[in-house]
C-alpha cells in the first residue's frame, strides 16, 4: 500500500503478534487495528500518492 511521499509499507509481524492473530487474541487483535487505520489513513490520501521519494530509508528492529 503506498504511503505518503511516495514510499511503501511493509509490514513483518513478529512471532508472538502473529500467533495472537492466529489465536485471535483481544490484545493481538487491539494491534492489529491499530496497524490498519494507520494504513487507512494513508490510503484515503490520494493527492499524496502522487507524490514522488525523496530518499531512503529502513528501520529494522
Amino acid at each position: 500500500m503506498p504511503g505518503a511521499t511516495g514510499y511503501r509499507w511493509i509490514l513483518a509481524l513478529d512471532d508472538e503478534l502473529r500467533g495472537g492473530l492466529f489465536r485471535k487474541r483481544p490484545e493481538a487483535l487491539a494491534i492489529w487495528h491499530r496497524i490498519t487505520a494507520c494504513l487507512e489513513f494513508q490510503g484515503k490520501r490520494e493527492d499524496w500518492q502522487g507524490y514522488q521519494p525523496f530518499g531512503v530509508l529502513l528501520l529494522e528492529k
